[in-house]
Order: C-alpha cells, then sequence, then structure tokens
C-alpha cells in the first residue's frame, strides 16, 4: 500500500500553525478506524504525529483490549503493551521500552490515565528527580534527549484501553495548552477507533470457535485408517467460504473420503 506523506513540521503558533493542526486534524478523521486492526491504528497515529507535531510518539494499549475483552478498571500496576512507536530519525531512544515490550505502569502514570484529560509535562527536570528512584517509570516517561512531553490517556465509554506518550527534543518549541485540545480530539478519534477494532476481534473469535465446533473431529480411528486434519478460517472479510472435508466409516473396511468447496 502506498504510505501517504508526513504532513510538515506543525510551528508552536502564528496562522499558520493553527492551519497545519486543522490538516492534522482532518488527516486522522480521515485515516483513523480504516482498519479494524489494533496495531495498525496505532501505527498509523503515531505516522501522522511524528515528525509533524512531536519527536518521538508512541502507543501503549492494555492487555485486554489487545485480546479484544471488555477493559478493566484501571490501577496501579496494570499492564500495558508497547504497540506502535515512531522517531523523527528513525531512531528510536534504546532508554525507552521498544515497541511490542510489556511493562506495568507506576502510581504517577496511573493518575494520569484516569483523569482522561491529556497533560503537558513541563518541568521535566523537576519529574526525573521525582521519578529518581523508580527507573522502570523513566523508561516509560522521560527519555533523556526530550525537552517536553505530552500525555494523552485514551478512553472509550470511561474505560481505560492505554496512552500515547508524545516528545519533543533538541530546539523545539515545548508542547503548550493549545496542543493538549488538539490532541484530545485526536485522541478521541483514535480511542472510538481502536474500541470498535477490540470489538471486531472478540466477535470474529467467536465466529471462528463457531465455525470449529461445527466441524467434523479432525482425528478419526478405524481400521482402514486413521484420520489427521486442521482447520483455518476463510481469509475473506467476512469469514466465509473457502473449502471442506469428511471422513465417513462404510462397511467391509472401507473409508470415504469427501472434500468440496463451500460455493
Amino acid at each position: 500500500a502506498t504510505v501517504p506523506p508526513a504532513p510538515p513540521e506543525i510551528p508552536a503558533t502564528s496562522e499558520t500553525g493553527a492551519r497545519q493542526r486543522l490538516e492534522l486534524l482532518h488527516a486522522a478523521a480521515s485515516r483513523l478506524g480504516e482498519s479494524m486492526d489494533l496495531t495498525r491504528n496505532a501505527e498509523q497515529l503515531v505516522g501522522m504525529l511524528v515528525p509533524a507535531f512531536a519527536d518521538l510518539a508512541s502507543v501503549d494499549l492494555t492487555e485486554a483490549v489487545l485480546v479484544g475483552e471488555e477493559p478493566e478498571r484501571f490501577v496501579t500496576g496494570s499492564p500495558l503493551r508497547r504497540v506502535a512507536v515512531a522517531s523523527r530519525d528513525g531512531d528510536w531512544p534504546a532508554d525507552m521500552y521498544q515497541s511490542g515490550a510489556n511493562f506495568r505502569i507506576g502510581e504517577f502514570g496511573s493518575e494520569q490515565l484516569r483523569t482522561g484529560r491529556a497533560e503537558v509535562l513541563s518541568n521535566l527536570t523537576a519529574l526525573r528527580a521525582k521519578l529518581a528512584d523508580e527507573p522502570e517509570q523513566l523508561r516509560l516517561l522521560l527519555p533523556e534527549r526530550a525537552t517536553s512531553a505530552l500525555v494523552l490517556p485514551l478512553r472509550a465509554r470511561r474505560l481505560v484501553l492505554g496512552a500515547v506518550g508524545l516528545w519533543r527534543t533538541g530546539e523545539r518549541a515545548p508542547f503548550e495548552h493549545a496542543d493538549t485540545s488538539l490532541m484530545e480530539e485526536i485522541g478521541s478519534r483514535l480511542a472510538l477507533s481502536l474500541d470498535n477494532a477490540r470489538r471486531y476481534t472478540r466477535e470474529r473469535r467467536t465466529v471462528e470457535a463457531l465455525q470449529r465446533s461445527l466441524l467434523p473431529r479432525p482425528v478419526v480411528r478405524m481400521t482402514a485408517a486413521e484420520t489427521a486434519g486442521t482447520y483455518v478460517p476463510a481469509s475473506t472479510a467476512a469469514g466465509t467460504g473457502g473449502s471442506w472435508y469428511d471422513v465417513i466409516t462404510l462397511s467391509g473396511t472401507r473409508v470415504a473420503f469427501v472434500v468440496g468447496r463451500v460455493v
């Protein structure tokens, strides 16, 4: 598939910056939710935000969401998995959790996610000192080269699905209050697309379980033969179509093997 070009970097202020913020919001509205895959939606978001809005971006989701389950009440120590990352220079910091990593969030981060509001972390020096005894939380929240950070909770129906982390580095202007409003709008769209994808994952798993329950036994032992079978769901969007088989015991030490197409 053709990857859309990244939007230009958004200035901190000015009319041009306001227009580019609207363009970023429009891109989020048109592209988020195109896929029913959780990870793909997360990758779409970080691809839009870097480098237009941030130098580093990550999306972390709860384990329940990733397997299609209803999110549980979010508490300190709830498990998360980093499902998507993006870096302006293509080099993700070694001192941060990598894509695919599992971790548990501490008290500071848990309180932020429960509020449901985007928050700018402006005084990173003071925050590093506060979290000096929590190296795992530093790996989650504060890469060494970050000069400004923004944390965006992802919530749907008042339940925490995960979070988006954004960082700016070097001489780039720090995040400001106007940025939180933009990210909350984009975050609400991402959360809705993730919740829809989560429900799709759960319903597809239910359908596959039903299909498996209707299949003949994969192993049948008879005098004439011993069978072995496997099941692979159809690759169509609806999960229908494909082939079927059955093994039937006949008289006279005979076996009938039948195979056909669903269509």
